[in-house]
């Protein structure tokens, strides 16, 4: 029967399966005054690497434990990792964890470039967009330091969203103005060193197909019975076999 049973659960077309769950309803807030949200999670602090500085006193939500050194992160709808070291676990979900609606105006032609990275450049294929004069459709989500675009001007650019079209990238902020008022978050919540990471394994009853091929799969179904009466045959005289051996042993003159 056993080695029926193991027969069955080898070559069935379908199987059951594990499943992952893991608790992330963590938050963490930002104390420095440059928390980086990474793209990758790497120490590479150039522009290349970094979506945006997160504003201090807000929260990011952290999606998993990625490595001694970094958190998967999620803020607003952006998602990308944090160093551990520039922000501090909370014990609790806060009520605004993010900046909410905070928009600004663009007033030039230079700020109406939206890039996907922050440099100035009408004609490169980081062009995400090209914003009507005066646009004031854009959600603020943060700052990073990129190329001047303007000799002897800042090199500050806000990763923003194009609300008409949700378009996200960047805008040269030297002409920029209208910003809305950015204040601290006066949450308080509990610190703690680091979350419980709860992950547990569930045994699942959904089952899954081992291989999707109709024309594979009817031959494994007609193959089946085939393979069983084999089994049964080999098993049946496996068992007559051991049988004869033990009359051959208790009645050795039959």
């Amino acid at each position: 029967m056993s080695i029926l049973l193991i027969f069955i659960l080898l070559f069935s077309p379908f199987q059951p399966i594990k499943q992952v769950s893991a608790e992330s309803n963590f938050y963490a807030q930002v104390l420095l005054s440059e928390c980086y949200l990474f793209k990758t999670p790497t120490d590479n602090t150039s522009y290349t690497n970094i979506y945006f500085m997160i504003e201090p006193t807000y929260f990011v939500q952290l999606l998993s434990n990625y490595d001694d050194n970094f958190y998967k992160a999620k803020y607003m709808d952006k998602i990308g990792y944090v160093k551990k070291s520039q922000v501090q676990c909370v014990d609790g979900v806060p009520q605004n964890p993010y900046l909410n609606n905070i928009s600004f105006r663009v007033y030039s032609n230079i700020s109406r470039e939206m890039q996907n990275i922050p440099y100035c450049n009408l004609n490169s294929p980081s062009l995400v967009e090209y914003l009507p004069m005066y646009c004031d459709d854009l959600i603020y989500y943060g700052k990073v330091y990129g190329e001047s675009a303007i000799q002897e001007r800042t090199n500050i650019w806000y990763y923003c969203k194009y609300t008409i079209t949700g378009q996200t990238g960047y805008v040269y902020s030297d002409a920029c103005d209208q910003m809305s008022t950015i204040v601290k978050n006066t949450e308080k919540l509990p610190f703690i060193d680091e979350p419980v990471w709860k992950t547990e394994i569930v045994e699942s009853n959904q089952l899954i197909k081992v291989d999707s091929n109709p024309y594979k799969l009817t031959v494994i179904l007609i193959c089946i019975p085939f393979a069983l009466f084999a089994l049964l045959l080999i098993k049946f005289a496996f068992t007559k076999k051991t049988n004869k051996k033990e009359v051959d042993i208790f009645n050795p003159f039959e």
